[in-house]
């Protein structure tokens, strides 16, 4: 199963916190900022695979862990 790492970071405080995920809390976090009112996806495969989870009051990003 793929590796993400995810940083979660609060945009009043600016606090962030990083954690290690995997490709099916990646597809579900895809799915419900979809099904939310302000969550919106975007995806960047510049450098693997990147996907930023943007909400009005925090942002998450995944970025795939890259295996030696």
């Amino acid at each position: 199963m793929t590796a993400y790492d995810a940083t979660f970071t609060n945009r009043k405080t600016g606090q962030s916190v990083t954690k290690r995920v995997y490709s099916r809390q990646v597809a579900a976090a895809s799915r419900a900022a979809r099904r939310s009112a302000d969550g919106i996806v975007t995806w960047d495969y510049t450098n693997g695979r990147v996907m930023t989870v943007s909400y009005l009051d925090r942002t998450a990003v995944y970025r795939e862990v890259q295996r030696p």
